[in-house]
């Protein structure tokens, strides 16, 4: 009786210890990460990556961001290395990265500031990435529909997210967020 006593509280204490607790919500080249960041029963969106890697442009949701000095959202699919340098500076890889990993950066064109990432492939937006809780800072990066009509501030509920992206293809519940 003690050994299944035990076997018992052990097992409870690795299901409990391995629970997932970040949501991942992907739509097509969308994923979005959540966690609760500031109550309990609610995840709150704080990192939406777009990753179109080798797709064509048209593969690109209908969004549009809109970068802190614009007058409008831009469309992903009117993203370009020079309209975005209007709004972000070329993107400077961290002083603890490989010397691998920068002389790659280097042969990039991508651009970061506030909570969003944009890097180019030759055909256009290659990966883009919001984030408001990043890297221990905290930015306000901003997700709109195409047509700039419903616009959302990371973090995000998920109803929110759903209001710009429209249902997911899934949800999932993961252990950790990959980047």
């Amino acid at each position: 009786m003690k050994s299944l006593l035990t076997l018992a509280l052990l097992t409870s204490a690795l299901l409990l210890g391995g629970c997932a607790h970040v949501s991942r919500v992907d739509a097509g080249p969308l994923t979005a990460f959540g966690e609760p960041l500031e109550q309990p029963d609610q995840y709150l969106y704080y990192l939406v990556r777009i990753d179109n890697r080798g797709r064509p442009p048209d593969a690109l949701p209908p969004l549009a961001i809109r970068f802190p000095d614009a007058d409008r959202p831009i469309g992903l699919d009117a993203l370009t290395p020079s309209v975005t340098a209007r709004y972000l500076p070329a993107f400077v890889p961290p002083p603890q990265w490989p010397a691998t990993w920068k002389e790659k950066a280097s042969r990039q064109t991508a651009f970061e500031g506030g909570g969003i990432y944009v890097g180019f492939e030759a055909q256009g937006p290659g990966f883009i990435a919001l984030c408001s809780h990043c890297h221990g800072g905290r930015h306000s990066p901003v997700l709109c529909t195409a047509d700039g009509s419903v616009c959302h501030q990371l973090p995000v509920t998920y109803e929110g997210l759903v209001e710009l992206i429209g249902p997911p293809d899934r949800v999932q519940k993961v252990r950790e967020v990959t980047y």
